[in-house]
């Protein structure tokens, strides 16, 4: 029984004090003003915090590489996806999935165009990744009439809390 309440122990222990590897999907206005200068602090008061990850488009990349030299901590890694692909994106690049894997992300915070929101709620939750999104949750790509795109809107949050309710997470 003791032997069973050390197992427990260590477990948990492990779960809290497990470090946070963070994605950041959009490097946008919102994202620079809001999330990143409190990645900072977090950074700099804890040790087991780091940004491992930033997602932006390719036609961002020479201002966000601009912003980035003044500040204090770098993401340790980037990936610029061609802004082409990303319009009315229906998945997740592969890059992006297999970094997200490869580096152990188990943190993300969502701050990309809403219309993309869903794909990458829906990666984060199958990967068991624990997201923050800006509002909207999703947006309907093409919205014909304001009843169909609030349709689509309460269908997706449905779609996406059936995947949170069948993951283990």
């Amino acid at each position: 029984r003791s032997q069973d309440i050390d197992t427990i122990v260590k477990l948990c222990y492990s779960v809290f004090i497990m470090t946070k590897k963070i994605a950041l999907f959009g490097l946008g206005p919102h994202a620079r003003r809001i999330y990143y200068p409190y990645l900072e602090k977090l950074m700099t008061d804890r040790d087991d915090v780091s940004l491992e990850l930033v997602v932006d488009l390719d036609i961002n990349k020479e201002y966000i590489e601009k912003w980035l030299e003044n500040r204090s901590f770098q993401p340790k890694h980037k990936i610029y996806l061609p802004a082409d692909d990303q319009i009315n994106p229906s998945e997740i690049d592969d890059s992006v999935t297999d970094a997200l894997l490869k580096y152990g992300i188990n943190k993300a915070i969502l701050s990309t165009e809403p219309k993309a929101h869903k794909v990458y709620l829906k990666k984060c939750i199958e990967l068991g990744i624990h997201v923050v999104t800006d509002k909207p949750v999703t947006s309907p790509v093409l919205i014909g009439a304001k009843t169909v795109g609030s349709r689509q809107i309460v269908d997706d949050i449905d779609e996406l809390l059936t995947m949170l309710k069948s993951h283990p997470e």
